[in-house]
């Protein structure tokens, strides 16, 4: 949920909106935070210029296809960088399954279709940004939508701006974290949204994928009760689930309290859609299902996922994998906490 938080707070460096750089032990090799690439503007009515006129792809990894052949034209030339693609920086449509993602500034993965989400299989873009600010990513996720955005190849955007530089860089942010390569939509218009949410769901299925598994033990009763006080914080609102989330972390500095009180209280954030969710306004935390689950690989158990159902009974509507859990937005809202010398929101 504040992973992109943490992470810039942990950093040595941060880079906004293109490239900082900062000398590490070894003053020819620097790290370098890329987490953007700012296109320059296209010629009026060129294809692609334009939202309005979007390249239509033959297919969802077209991009991918034609970025792996500039890489390959780099690999004949070992001192230059990759050559942008012909749809480098130019917008495209193509249709797809987004997935939340809290990272950074960006909003959502896109992936050809769900069952490449699950077995993140494929190719995927990180969907940056919306053009319209009131775009709230909750009633996307999980469908299958049609979008036209920005596309270009971060990596390769960054190895043309080290070259350009004649510096050495040890990039981080999706190049080094991601597991994408690189690929962006950025300025991002929703054209289309399906139905939806779809999850993998029923409790048939729980022991086939084996991931998430009931918590039982003496500490259940008091898991549940956590998860009832985190449903009632998120309907008093961001703010004051805010205060209440910096409270339980006092080992945090003054600025990665900032930063994570910026990240909850947005207006796009989980703990945001959740507050606006008429289901969680109207719910009665207080008689509400509630279920806890463990990652059944995890023996330690200092690692949680609270659920509450928003519905009348979530017997076949609980999550059942981990990345599901996480900002589920089906008919049950979903926390996680972590064991410290006490539980807490994650």
């Amino acid at each position: 949920m504040i992973f992109r938080s943490l992470l810039a707070a942990l950093a040595v460096a941060v880079l906004a909106p293109e490239a900082r750089a900062q000398d590490a032990e070894e003053p020819e090799l620097l790290m370098v935070w890329y987490t953007h690439y700012d296109c320059p503007a296209l010629a009026p009515e060129e294809p692609g210029s334009t939202p309005a006129l979007a390249i239509e792809l033959e297919s969802f990894d077209e991009a991918y296809y034609l970025e792996d052949q500039s890489e390959r034209v780099r690999d004949e030339e070992e001192a230059a960088p990759p050559a942008p693609s012909q749809l480098h920086c130019r917008y495209v449509r193509l249709s797809g399954f987004m997935q939340w993602m809290d990272y950074y500034h960006y909003r959502a993965r896109f992936y050809a279709s769900a069952s490449d989400a699950y077995l993140r299989d494929g190719a995927s873009y990180i969907v940056e940004d919306f053009i319209d600010p009131d775009v709230r990513r909750g009633g996307l996720m999980q469908r299958p939508v049609t979008v036209v955005g920005r596309f270009y190849n971060l990596c390769a955007a960054a190895s043309r701006a080290m070259h350009e530089a004649g510096q050495w860089w040890w990039l981080f942010g999706p190049c080094h974290y991601g597991g994408n390569n690189g690929m962006m939509l950025d300025d991002v218009v929703v054209e289309r949204v399906g139905a939806g949410p779809l999850y993998i769901l029923g409790e048939a299925n729980r022991s086939f994928f084996g991931q998430l598994a009931r918590f039982e033990g003496e500490e259940r009763q008091m898991l549940v009760e956590r998860v009832r006080e985190w449903a009632a914080l998120v309907q008093a609102g961001p703010a004051t689930f805010a205060d209440d989330w910096i409270a339980q972390h006092p080992e945090l500095n003054e600025e990665s309290r900032i930063e994570i009180r910026e990240g909850l209280e947005d207006a796009d954030s989980y703990e945001s859609y959740l507050h606006q969710e008429q289901r969680m306004r109207r719910l009665n935390v207080r008689r509400a299902q509630v279920e806890v689950f463990w990652d059944a690989a995890d023996d330690v158990r200092d690692r949680v996922y609270g659920c509450i159902c928003l519905v009348r009974s979530c017997a076949e509507q609980w999550p059942l994998l981990i990345s599901d859990a996480s900002e589920f937005v089906g008919d049950a809202a979903c926390t996680e906490l972590r064991r410290d010398d006490d539980w807490r929101w994650s």
